[in-house]
């Protein structure tokens, strides 16, 4: 058992560590990604690891190479290939009334023709859904 005195970040710790709680030895080493399991062999391994997870956009448009995170946001931005607005993109079939919106969605397409998909942590064209 755990004795009152041990801390709730120590356990938290030895979770990390692969250490057993009481006596805190190594059991082996040990860093898991609470995020998708991946097992680490070190804390820097699993840090580096964790950079994978930032910005990652799993639902991609199936029309365009727009991607978010968000199923709502990408229901929205499927909305523009469906109902002609009165601007469209020079690339794909999506429309909007504003012109903000066409350029930020048209640079999708741009970065993806480049090759440089954006890590900056905003998708442009989710500003213009």
């Amino acid at each position: 058992g755990h004795s009152a005195s041990q801390s709730s970040s120590t356990l938290h710790l030895a979770a990390h560590e692969n250490l057993d709680a009481d006596s805190n030895v190594q059991l082996q080493p040990q860093w898991k990604c609470h995020t998708c399991g991946h097992i680490a062999s070190s804390r820097e391994e699993l840090g580096k690891h964790m950079i994978s997870h930032r910005n990652r956009r799993q639902r991609m448009c199936d029309v365009c190479p727009y991607r978010t995170r968000f199923p709502k946001t990408l229901w929205k931005h499927k909305r523009h290939h469906m109902i002609q607005r009165a601007l469209k993109c020079k690339y794909c079939s999506y429309s909007s009334d504003f012109p903000r919106a066409i350029a930020n969605h048209e640079r999708v397409h741009v970065r993806h023709a480049a090759g440089m998909e954006s890590t900056s942590g905003q998708n442009s064209s989710e500003s213009g859904d």
